[in-house]
């Protein structure tokens, strides 16, 4: 059986005065949530427009076999899971510096999550906090490039890398937070690499839910965090073999580069992946077919920017920032 979960609006709340700093928050949520039980995770992130106008993006993962609709465009994924998306267009007011706290409200997560209790029950709630300083210039929040689709077995241990990409040079810090529930107990053996982002539990049968957050700082100021939550089902892991993708990423260098780079490590991929380099406007400016462990690239006659090196292959999708200066 099919059920619709409606739009979702937009509400605009001043709470109160933090510090020097203006604290709102915005709060996205359905007018009618009906009882779906298909929730896994989601994120919400959020990128500069012009002026104080910034476009938010909303993302919801759901278990596509149970057939239950959502607002938002559906890509169907691996491992029985649907990526929602939504995007909204908000220009925040009030005066300068301002604080956002950005909330997205959803309906009700799978049953029989092993680490929340009455998980059927607990609605999931995605947050993302904004930091609008012109001293500190336009802030776009980093991107997960990867979802509950990605994940790996390797050693006896769950691995997942959310390759967060990160377009204003920012330094991120990397933590595991609770879930947006009543009760949340940290899946045993969890850690999370604080600077790369790779989270390792030791492998267990059964769904666990996790939360990563994604800390802001640049010039030694913390401007804003997005946070990812995401359901691992064992049942679903497509790869349980050792997965030497996550101990073993592509190697760039020289990164930053005056255009000409080497990419190693490759061998993964030889023989079936493409290698596919594009600009932050989502624009092809190379592709190729993979077919050595180590390949040159030359891109001088591209203006210089960040760019996208993205690897596309039936074992994994892999995803790294160059930066042509």
């Amino acid at each position: 059986m099919q059920c619709f979960i409606p739009l979702y609006s937009i509400i605009f709340i001043n709470m109160m005065h933090l510090k020097p700093l203006l604290l709102a928050i915005i709060i996205l949520l359905s007018t009618n949530i009906i009882l779906a039980q298909d929730v896994i995770g989601g994120e919400i992130s959020y990128s500069h427009v012009s002026s104080t106008t910034y476009n938010i993006t909303s993302i919801i993962y759901s278990k596509t076999s149970m057939g239950i609709n959502h607002t938002g465009t559906p890509t169907v994924l691996w491992n029985d899971i649907t990526k929602w998306e939504n995007t909204y267009f908000h220009t925040f007011s009030g005066p300068s510096p301002n604080s956002y706290n950005i909330s997205y409200l959803d309906s009700f997560r799978i049953a029989n999550i092993t680490n929340i209790p009455n998980s059927f029950s607990e609605k999931i709630e995605l947050q993302s906090e904004l930091i609008i300083n012109p001293f500190q210039g336009v802030n776009n929040s980093p991107t997960f490039q990867f979802n509950p689709s990605n994940i790996s077995v390797s050693g006896g241990n769950i691995i997942y890398n959310p390759n967060v990409i990160e377009t204003d040079g920012d330094s991120l810090f990397f933590d595991i937070i609770p879930a947006s529930v009543t009760n949340y107990n940290f899946p045993i053996g969890a850690t999370i690499n604080s600077n790369s982002g790779i989270y390792t539990m030791p492998f267990s049968q059964g769904k666990h839910t996790i939360a990563i957050k994604v800390e802001e700082w640049r010039n030694g100021f913390f401007i804003g965090f997005v946070i990812q939550e995401m359901t691992i089902d064992t049942d679903f892991i497509t790869s349980l073999h050792e997965a030497t993708l996550f101990n073993k990423q592509m190697i760039i260098f020289p990164n930053p580069t005056s255009g000409n780079f080497t990419i190693t490590q490759l061998e993964e991929f030889a023989g079936g992946g493409i290698l596919e380099i594009t600009n932050l406007m989502g624009q092809v400016v190379f592709s190729q077919t993979i077919n050595a462990s180590i390949l040159t690239i030359h891109l001088a006659s591209q203006p210089k920017g960040i760019y996208l090196v993205k690897i596309n292959s039936d074992k994994e999708n892999v995803i790294q920032k160059v930066v042509l200066e």
